[in-house]
């Protein structure tokens, strides 16, 4: 999928391409939509730039997550993505292994006293839930030098977890009206139930956020030593 515009630059590969791209725009919509009927003409690198996301994708990944490299296409993209690159290079993850096989002993060792406590040694545990809470604590960890502690069961909620769940569960809630306001822009005055809640969730994501950047910010000045940062993402990003 992607923008009329970009639809259009792709005639000039159509012409080359053999068979030619099927486009197909739907009515309803104003989506266009790309089919590719040659498999040897796929992938294609160099050109992926013109395959971007649609308006209505665009409208739902800004309230979740706001304005971020997610969304910005172009020149604009690839300084983003020229930025964040050495915090994903070879020595990096190398150094942040520890992080993804200690929280991955936890997740272990907290199923294997989940199985303890019922009788005969058989539990059924929900291996998805708790799969989502290791990765966002790797997240934290490894990211953000931001402890979510969401393995610890019964700890006390961390205030950016709930911010996180509460988004993404107003995500996977079906409601017309955020379907309507993504596909037709003039119909996003439109009220909807979790509007207020996902409001102060993005607020409070935007506040967290800008403080774990000063902090790393802050560090970054005191000493010439990056590594004294921590060995998260935002230590490379200053």
């Amino acid at each position: 999928m992607g923008r009329h515009c970009n639809i259009l630059d792709c005639s000039g590969y159509n012409r080359r391409s053999t068979p030619p791209l099927l486009i197909l725009t739907m009515s309803w919509t104003g989506v266009p939509v790309v089919y590719n009927g040659s498999q040897s003409a796929e992938p294609h690198p160099d050109g992926h730039h013109i395959y971007q996301k649609p308006e209505s994708a665009i409208y739902n990944i800004r309230r979740i997550l706001g304005t971020g490299v997610l969304l910005v296409d172009g020149e604009v993209h690839k300084r983003q993505r020229k930025a964040l690159n050495p915090a994903f290079g070879p020595q990096q993850i190398r150094e942040l292994t520890h992080i993804f096989v200690d929280k991955a002993l936890h997740l272990r060792d907290i199923r294997i006293e989940e199985v303890k406590k019922q009788e005969q040694g058989v539990a059924r545990i929900d291996a998805l839930a708790w799969l989502g809470r290791a990765t966002l604590d790797v997240i934290g960890s490894a990211g953000f030098n931001y402890d979510f502690n969401a393995l610890e069961k019964g700890a006390e909620e961390d205030e950016l977890s709930c911010a996180f769940a509460a988004m993404f569960q107003r995500a996977q809630r079906f409601s017309l009206i955020p379907i309507l306001r993504a596909l037709v822009p003039p119909l996003r005055f439109l009220p909807a139930s979790g509007d207020s809640e996902a409001a102060v969730a993005s607020k409070t994501m935007f506040r967290i956020g800008m403080q774990l950047l000063k902090t790393a910010n802050k560090l970054q000045l005191e000493t010439s030593k990056t590594r004294s940062l921590g060995k998260g993402g935002t230590s490379c990003l200053f």
